[in-house]
């Protein structure tokens, strides 16, 4: 996964419809939202150990609830 916002001390503003756009429909991109930070899961998601699925569905929306559900040993 890629984080968009590549200096986390100064993040870069992403307006919400842009994000929107890249959901694998509207443009190739699979841009997914967790906890403020906007990810670039489009190279990442063949190699995604839940499978493709869960990030397509959730392509340009901030999926923060479902990814502390099922992930929560993540250590941020």
């Amino acid at each position: 996964m890629t984080n968009i916002n590549t200096h986390t001390d100064s993040l870069q503003y992403i307006d919400p419809d842009e994000v929107r756009l890249q959901n694998g429909k509207d443009s190739p991109n699979l841009w997914i939202v967790i906890d403020d930070v906007v990810y670039d899961c489009t190279h990442f998601v063949k190699s995604h150990s839940g499978g493709d699925a869960v990030i397509r569905r959730f392509a340009g929306k901030d999926c923060s609830c479902m990814f502390g559900l099922s992930c929560p040993a993540v250590v941020k």
